[in-house]
């Protein structure tokens, strides 16, 4: 329910195939049962160091996710892990659920499901609701397009900002405040966690991540500095045709023929842009 990515290709693959597939942690590492309601209990994966599920991972918006699950296996007349089964069994090319058992009473319950597999539309719409993966858009595509209207008001403001300054000094001062913003958002959303208890595999990438946005930026703000905004923010999302190669040679995606068009329909339009009159 956490993980939707297997719905992108997978399924079809599968049917077109006629193969089947095995659902590895379907309950989310114990996130899709009531053990984390109240808390992370004493000797649960969450309270070992060194285990898969990491305490910062229990956000207020993934636990109110499972609140809201939760009132709906009820409605069902079901434990939250039971509907949790029953949803990712309800693909034809999923024959089974592999879950993680600790005690006698996991799998007797997940026997019990055996009768109670079928989720109606109006079900399946309700849990789509309480992911928030429902309705016409979902929900990345609303922050992508917010992402889109911030980052063209981010050229635009910052061309103007940086006529009477240095480009590296007008990073520092935006830099400054994203910090500040997002230290806010972070604190009164009860988001803030310990970062010294991530892994040391998770902190590392994104120190790398962080010095690579600032060396972007830098970049940014010196074309903006010399060039029109109008022809160096297109070719500033050149970063979309990379991140497409990158995620096929590193992460190992497969974008669609379709996808593929629009990438290289973007890369045309960076060409021309950057064809001398």
């Amino acid at each position: 329910m956490f993980n939707r990515r297997p719905e992108e290709e997978l399924h079809q693959s599968l049917a077109a195939e006629g193969i089947g597939c095995i659902a590895f942690s379907p309950l989310a590492q114990g996130m899709l049962t009531e053990k984390y309601r109240e808390g992370v209990p004493e000797g649960s994966r969450a309270s070992n160091a060194h285990g898969a599920l990491k305490p910062a991972q229990l956000t207020k918006e993934r636990m109110a996710n499972v609140i809201g699950l939760n009132s709906l296996a009820k409605g069902r007349r079901q434990t939250l892990a039971q509907l949790a089964l029953a949803w990712v069994l309800r693909h034809p090319g999923m024959t089974l659920a592999l879950i993680g058992v600790s005690k006698v009473a996991q799998p007797e319950d997940a026997v019990v499901l055996v009768d109670m597999l079928a989720l109606s539309a109006e079900e399946l719409q309700a849990i789509e609701g309480v992911l928030n993966y429902g309705g016409t858009m979902s929900t990345w595509l609303h922050y992508a397009l917010l992402s889109a209207v911030f980052a063209a008001l981010t050229a635009i403001f910052a061309k103007i900002g940086i006529r009477d300054v240095d480009s590296d000094l007008a990073t520092l001062v935006r830099t400054g405040v994203i910090i500040v913003v997002l230290a806010c958002l972070v604190v009164l959303t009860g988001k803030w966690s310990n970062p010294l208890e991530l892994s040391g595999k998770t902190l590392g990438f994104l120190i790398l991540s962080g010095l690579a946005t600032g060396a972007s930026w830098v970049c940014y703000f010196r074309a903006l500095k010399a060039g029109e905004a109008s022809k160096v923010a297109p070719v500033d999302k050149l970063s979309l045709v990379l991140v497409a190669l990158f995620a096929v040679i590193f992460l190992g995606e497969r974008p669609q023929p379709r996808e593929w068009l629009g990438i290289g329909l973007v890369a045309a339009g960076v060409l021309v842009l950057s064809f001398r009159r």
